[in-house]
């Protein structure tokens, strides 16, 4: 327990006064340990084409949002300064069509403003403030898909949710940017319903979303998925530990399927989440996912999930 509240301490969930002690220890045993630790894009996406890797890729949720409101470039910016492989962002598309960074589909909750993004241009967004998660008003404002496909480009891989039906327009900023190699544009449909949509983001890293527990056939879904467009890498999503699918992935590993999972949540990863983690049991949280084959791991707690892959010796190529 004292060496779980020394790492809660380093990585700032404890009081600063056992964060001041914990950083001195720190300092003694490792004076590298707090310098993150950031590869090339080539190396991730080299990364990203491995179903198997002893290396695990660290996704942050909406950015690093702990000192940042969600989905915003400081969000982003933050998450990049910590050593994150691949930074999760929402787009939705405005009502004159510009791509911008949102998760909900209305503003109430993370911006100043009131009503729906599809109903406001974007010269009417751009006046907007956001929203920390405690809902303090700030200097942030909402930025564009573009300005963050920009932002990233040799820095940092850009998975992007909430967006299937926008992929054209998706596309578009892909191709404009010149970042469709570092995009993993993600859809929860089946393969026959994703036909029309995979046109506009060929040359991206497409990632189907399988849900083990609500899908009406899962194994259908992702062998359909592997047949019309071989993508790199599945999310798998489960409420229990019921499928007979969780853990058995040697038959998608062969086939260059990467598997990722989703611990930034309690429902999607059947309570192997950040909180749990977080909150004491390490192995309960993230270790049980890793022992269940994922190799890529989208959390809110990016900073210490880092610190605890690295203890595994989980962040060496």
């Amino acid at each position: 327990m004292k060496a779980f509240l020394t790492f809660l301490c380093l990585l700032g969930f404890l009081a600063p006064s056992s964060v001041a002690i914990a950083n001195t220890t720190l300092a003694r045993s490792d004076s590298s340990a707090a310098e993150p630790k950031n590869r090339s894009i080539e190396f991730l996406k080299g990364e990203l084409a491995k179903a198997r890797s002893n290396y695990i890729m660290v996704v942050a949720h909406r950015g690093y949002w702990h000192h940042a409101p969600e989905n915003s470039m400081a969000a982003i910016k933050n998450a990049v300064e910590i050593g994150v492989d691949m930074v999760e962002v929402d787009a939705r598309r405005t009502k004159d069509g510009v791509m911008i960074l949102m998760h909900d589909k209305t503003l109430e909750r993370t911006t100043n403003g009131t009503g729906t993004v599809a109903d406001h241009t974007w010269e009417e967004l751009q006046k907007l403030k956001l929203k920390t998660h405690e809902g303090v008003l700030t200097e942030h404002t909402i930025p564009t898909l573009e300005q963050v496909m920009n932002y990233a480009k040799g820095r940092v891989l850009v998975n992007i949710d909430k967006a299937w039906e926008a992929f054209e327009e998706i596309g578009q900023v892909l191709r404009k940017t010149g970042t469709l190699e570092i995009a993993v544009p993600k859809a929860g449909i089946n393969a026959q319903q994703m036909r029309p949509w995979m046109q506009h983001i060929q040359g991206s890293q497409f990632m189907a979303v399988i849900d083990l527990d609500k899908a009406k056939d899962p194994r259908k879904k992702i062998d359909d998925y592997i047949s019309a467009y071989q993508p790199p890498l599945m999310e798998l999503s489960f409420q229990t530990e019921n499928s007979s699918i969780l853990g058995q992935y040697g038959d998608l590993q062969a086939k260059d399927v990467k598997i990722w999972m989703t611990p930034c949540a309690p429902q999607w990863a059947a309570g192997h989440d950040d909180s749990r983690a977080i909150g004491g049991d390490l192995e309960g949280g993230w270790g049980w996912l890793l022992d269940h084959g994922a190799t890529i791991l989208l959390t809110n707690e990016p900073k210490a999930l880092i610190a605890y892959l690295e203890t595994k010796g989980r962040r060496n190529p």
